[in-house]
């Protein structure tokens, strides 16, 4: 799910972005900290998704623009 926000004083806008690791990681291409995210970096966050799923642990992930 998308909703993007508008900010009617500055007339800026943020889209924010929720659903499945593998689903919102399609939409990233910069990490927290502004670095491009890496195809390398993408399996990695995959792999440990995959290891908290399989100890039962539900994924959720949350993007911003």
């Amino acid at each position: 799910m998308t909703v993007v926000y508008r900010d009617l004083e500055h007339g800026s806008k943020v889209a924010f972005m929720k659903g499945a690791p593998e689903r919102v990681l399609d939409a990233c291409t910069y990490d927290p900290q502004g670095e491009v995210l890496t195809d390398s970096a993408k399996v990695d966050i995959l792999t440990l998704m995959d290891r908290f799923a399989s100890q039962g642990l539900v994924n959720l992930f949350l993007f911003f623009s």
